[in-house]
């Protein structure tokens, strides 16, 4: 989001004060009461600006010490410090080590208004030069009529109409960059601009944040109760409202569940933070093979999916439903789409580790050959009476289900992995 300002400060009052002013000014929010909450939320997902306290009352990490390693890791975040400490001094040091500008407390507003519009204009200049430099024009053709060449027109001819992001690996100097210019070039975005990135020189870290969920404009949708083990684990958890065979007769039914689950903007990609509800007391994460669909109903790629769910109010009640699966930050997709010529292997194994300060806290295994419902199956449904323009994605529900004992927490590192597919690894958030 090109409008997100991080605020951090350790008084509660003055950082939604900050906030409150910024929001009224069309400007997008998080805050950070601590130097621990500030550089998890920047490593996460860097904001456009981070406007920062000097002094941090009980933090590890003063302001000072925040910026120098900001500075570092992400020099194009530019950084405003404020202080209700300062003097001439400070505001030198900061200076020198890189802070955009310095505001002192108490701050007028409309100094604090003006500074932050420059300092994101600053951000934007440097984000479009750094993009005009990696523009590239290139014209060019992919010429072959051997049958392996065919075939490989026509797995990017797929992924082209698909409107989605995807990854393409291969050695060095086998067409990778050739494939993404033919894909862009046949795609939607045609018009728009053909980027290329070094990843020889980029840093694990940089690369993390450049690759995104791989979703365009597409509506993603899930289905439940297709694994056994997922028919007990809801049965379970909606016993004492009174729903406790409710799901058992899903599971049997012709008719599959199928729910709207999140638009993009709710979806989150590889090593973000997905999000825990503040009113839930029950939360787990459902690892699951999400399908891609066009616009005909026809699956050309596969992703994996975490479809993050309140398990404490979907067991409340189980029209509760949408509450417990569709809120900001739900789902999660990547780390690419896997495009083969014959439908992903029914063997494939699933897995889930989910880690609690570097500790394992909960792993477990399935396979696709689990599940009760066939794809084909599923996606039917799903567009028997619903049109997806730009095509659609489905998780298809999950087969792993931690005991009642877990629960999801703030930090967790959540990694979920498919065969052939690769690993998705996202954080859980829970906001104050």
């Amino acid at each position: 989001m090109r409008n997100d300002i991080l605020i951090v400060d350790d008084e509660k009052d003055i950082r939604e004060l900050i906030s409150e002013i910024l929001i009224d000014e069309g400007y997008s929010t998080r805050l950070a009461g601590d130097s621990a909450e500030c550089l998890n939320m920047v490593h996460y997902n860097p904001p456009s600006l981070l406007i920062l306290d000097i002094w941090l009352k009980d933090s590890k990490m003063d302001g000072i010490d925040i910026l120098k390693k900001v500075k570092v890791d992400y020099p194009n975040v530019p950084v405003v410090i404020i202080s209700g400490h300062g003097n001439i001094e400070i505001a030198v040091s900061a200076i020198k080590q890189g802070a955009y500008d310095f505001i002192e407390k108490p701050f007028n507003i409309e100094q604090l208004l003006v500074v932050v519009r420059r300092a994101m204009e600053t951000s934007s200049l440097r984000r479009e030069n750094k993009e005009l430099k990696q523009k590239d024009n290139i014209d060019f053709e992919l010429i072959g009529q051997s049958n392996t060449f065919r075939n490989f027109i026509t797995n990017l001819d797929k992924v082209s109409k698909a409107n989605s992001r995807v990854l393409i690996s291969g050695d060095s100097g086998s067409g990778k960059e050739a494939a993404s210019r033919y894909i862009h070039k046949n795609s939607r975005q045609f018009n728009g601009k053909f980027i290329t990135i070094n990843c020889s020189t980029s840093n694990q870290t940089d690369l993390e944040r450049i690759i995104l969920a791989p979703i365009g404009t597409q509506e993603v949708w899930a289905a439940g109760v297709t694994y056994y083990s997922s028919r007990l684990a809801r049965m379970e958890e909606s016993q004492d409202s009174g729903g406790g065979d409710f799901y058992s007769r899903v599971y049997q039914a012709e008719r599959p569940e199928i729910f709207f689950k999140a638009t993009p903007g709710r979806v989150v990609g590889h090593r973000q933070a997905f999000r825990i509800r503040r009113d839930s007391t029950w939360d787990v994460p459902e690892p699951e093979l999400t399908l891609l669909a066009t616009s005909s109903g026809k699956i050309v790629a596969y992703t994996i999916g975490n479809d993050v769910s309140s398990r404490s109010i979907e067991g409340e009640n189980p029209l509760y439903l949408p509450q417990a699966k569709t809120f900001d930050d739900c789902a999660c997709l990547g780390p690419c789409l896997f495009v083969p010529d014959v439908p992903i292997c029914l063997s494939s194994l699933v897995s889930i580790e989910i880690k609690r300060e570097g500790a394992s806290v909960f792993s477990g295994d399935t396979t696709l050959s689990q599940m009760k419902r066939s794809f084909d199956d599923l996606i039917g449904y799903l567009f028997r009476e619903c049109t997806f323009a730009n095509g659609v994605f489905l998780m298809t529900g999950t087969g792993i289900v931690p005991g009642n004992d877990f629960s999801l927490q703030s930090g967790d590192e959540v990694s979920i992995s498919i065969d052939s597919i690769g690993t998705l690894t996202n954080f859980a958030e829970k906001k104050k």
